[in-house]
């Protein structure tokens, strides 16, 4: 069996995403590299430590991987029977409220906590749209 790491990067590679990679989770030994956009990485060089822009780099790249959610999302809409999607869709809707609540409570105050809230919604998205993804290319 791969380590996650590994299958989640090639999964990413796969899809057509730079090589280039975030640590979105480093958490007793399970490490998840996630590749960024070449945006996501100039972004970031450009942001020069503010706090405000380097929120705005994280949103405008967790919108691609938002897109990426809502296409295995459509995906498994198509293929899954009423029942299996409903279940799904029952799923998911507590999967947005579980990400909002965490992302929400991160415990950060002050603009750090922008950078904080937006690190915390990107990791979700970006797990949920690989899950999501690795779901529709099994079948549902």
């Amino acid at each position: 069996m791969w380590p996650r790491t590994a299958l989640l990067t090639a999964l990413a590679i796969l899809a057509g995403l730079p090589a280039e990679a975030e640590t979105l989770v480093d958490f007793r030994g399970v490490k998840i590299d996630v590749p960024t956009s070449p945006t996501y990485v100039a972004c970031f060089a450009a942001a020069y430590g503010s706090d405000l822009r380097m929120a705005e780099c994280i949103h405008a790249e967790t919108k691609l991987w938002d897109r990426r959610l809502n296409a295995a999302y459509g995906t498994l809409r198509a293929k899954l029977n009423k029942g299996d999607f409903a279940v799904l869709q029952t799923f998911q809707r507590a999967w947005i409220a579980d990400r909002d609540a965490a992302c929400r409570d991160s415990g950060q105050n002050g603009t750090m906590g922008r950078v904080v809230a937006a690190s915390c919604n990107m990791r979700f998205t970006v797990l949920r749209a690989i899950e999501l993804e690795m779901r529709a290319a099994d079948g549902g």
